[in-house]
């Protein structure tokens, strides 16, 4: 696949959306099938909600703080999983593949390098790429065009680098954008989010306009705003191999690479920690992850909301603490 070829590809108009329904919406808060124990490890902490989720329904939701079923806050890292999701709906309508080269659609990585880094070493920060802070690209509006500065420290699948996806996973907007012919925002909406029902999720990007609408570029390491039922709905679609309400986004097989071992040293997926189970969190105590019973359950919280203390109180181990109690309260079957 070339750049030119890609962007003469007709636009596709998206999957449908699932039907809302009492089963899949329901307010089930002190249901009976989970554990008391549950709620009241959340009690005591503020501004945060958690959903549990079995075969695309919610089994159980817990809020507190204030918060409700419709407040959105940044889920950070535990948004990453979108990115695979997304790449994953491309992979399907056969608009490029994991091991493509990302050359094929960003010309200014073509006879060089950069030439060598493939899809699937961005998804599992095996890039090569220089590890920077996004922040000042954020604040400078430049975030794509920083990405594609970004220098090559590294072999590119050599070297696993957590931190490199700050700024390395923006060059997957612009292959998405090119190997569909569209903005990435627009095809998420179409593909993955209306699909799978997440109504409630939009990514914060580099720049607002005059009402303070998000018009700019994505951040797909840490900017996806959502809420705790559209967060557990990410992790139930990779748990249900890639489909909602009976349509496809993404392939079964694409859902079983994903959520397996592809980097070995730390147990991780395709923008997923991988194990007996998958997860991923994020600063503040945000987590996606599924159980052993098979249930997901999504947690966020109000704290951390780009505030002038970079690590406010609730950003301690105490905060991660009661996560993981609260989650135990699910870890058997229900």
């Amino acid at each position: 696949v070339c750049v030119v070829e890609a962007n003469k590809r007709k636009v596709l108009p998206g999957l449908p959306a699932p039907a809302v329904t009492s089963a899949n919406e329901a307010q089930v808060k002190g249901n009976s099938a989970v554990s008391a124990a549950l709620a009241a490890n959340l009690a005591n902490l503020g501004g945060t909600c958690m959903v549990a989720m079995r075969d695309e329904k919610i089994i159980g939701e817990w809020y507190s703080g204030g918060r409700k079923a419709a407040d959105t806050t940044i889920a950070f890292s535990s948004g990453k999983p979108l990115t695979a999701a997304v790449i994953g709906a491309a992979v399907r309508l056969g608009r490029l593949n994991i091991d493509q080269s990302v050359a094929d659609f960003i010309p200014e990585f073509k006879n060089t390098a950069k030439a060598a880094i493939t899809i699937r070493h961005l998804m599992t920060h095996k890039s090569g790429l220089e590890a920077t802070q996004a922040g000042p690209a954020i604040i400078a509006h430049t975030l794509n065009s920083e990405a594609l500065k970004l220098s090559l420290k590294n072999v590119p699948g050599s070297t696993y680098d957590y931190d490199s996806s700050q700024l390395a996973l923006q060059l997957l907007v612009q292959v998405v954008e090119r190997a569909v012919g569209e903005k990435f925002a627009t095809f998420v909406d179409k593909y993955v989010l209306r699909p799978a029902g997440m109504a409630n999720t939009f990514y914060k990007t580099d720049k607002l306009n005059s009402a303070g609408i998000d018009v700019g570029d994505p951040w797909l390491a840490g900017g996806l705003r959502t809420t705790c039922r559209d967060l557990a709905r990410l992790a139930q679609l990779f748990q249900s191999k890639g489909q909602w309400a009976g349509k496809r986004i993404f392939t079964a097989e694409f859902a079983e690479l994903a959520t397996s071992v592809q980097v070995s040293e730390v147990g991780y997926g395709f923008l997923l920690f991988t194990g007996e189970n998958f997860s991923h969190g994020g600063l503040c105590g945000q987590v996606m992850a599924k159980m052993s019973s098979g249930v997901t359950y999504a947690m966020m919280s109000n704290s951390f909301l780009f505030t002038p203390t970079i690590f406010p109180k609730e950003c301690t181990s105490n905060r991660y603490s009661a996560v993981a109690a609260a989650a135990a309260a699910i870890a058997t079957p229900l």
